[in-house]
């Protein structure tokens, strides 16, 4: 196996990893503690987007044929990035939770079944943004505090009503899910908007 960090220098990790996932993961390793983080991931000439690694790696292939690239860009850049991405997210997030509550409080609910499970992706998209940037500053969720309260209770709390809502959503219990959408996920949907801002501070404050 060969490992290439920005088009030349070759790593090579102190421990022989016994699959990709394991070398990538020393990879992220190395990396951080120079401050930086994975752009971009080629396998075998191969893009790999990150949030597809585990169902787009064949592991069965002898892991010395393989040739992982790996393009690298600051922590810091990549937070913003992600940080500005979230921001072009979050200003619909709460009309749409409006909108798909009155679509499963009306007469044809089954039209906001594929919306409802669009909208539970984006979140689930949302959460990870946070906790990369949380990663990328160097703190635990655990320790940013968010409206009196840490980030990681505002997580598990999202997380406990988006299952609910899952498991309405499985039993076709229009009703209920409707509710949650309106009276738990939309107020939350808006919140989010004042996470951002924390941490948009809290990186600028690690930027110095």
């Amino acid at each position: 196996m060969k490992i290439v960090i920005d088009g030349g220098r070759e790593f090579k990790p102190a421990e022989a990893p016994d699959n990709i996932i394991t070398a990538i993961i020393q990879v992220e390793e190395h990396l951080r503690e120079h401050g930086r983080g994975i752009l971009r991931l080629k396998i075998n000439g191969v893009d790999i987007a990150p949030d597809e690694l585990d169902e787009s790696i064949d592991d069965s292939a002898p892991l010395d044929s393989k040739v992982i690239e790996v393009q690298t860009e600051a922590l810091g850049v990549l937070a913003k990035q992600t940080i500005d991405e979230m921001r072009e997210v979050l200003p619909e997030l709460a009309s749409v939770c409006h909108q798909l509550a009155e679509v499963f409080q009306g007469g044809s609910p089954e039209e906001g079944f594929d919306e409802f499970n669009l909208l539970a992706e984006i979140w689930q998209k949302l959460k990870e943004g946070q906790e990369q940037i949380a990663h990328a500053i160097g703190v635990d969720l655990g320790e940013v505090d968010i409206g009196g309260r840490c980030l990681s209770d505002h997580h598990a709390e999202l997380n406990k009503f988006l299952m609910e809502a899952v498991g309405a959503l499985e039993e076709r219990d229009c009703v209920l899910l409707g509710d949650l959408l309106e009276y738990e996920l939309a107020p939350r949907a808006e919140f989010e908007v004042q996470i951002l801002d924390v941490l948009r501070s809290r990186l600028r404050e690690h930027a110095g």
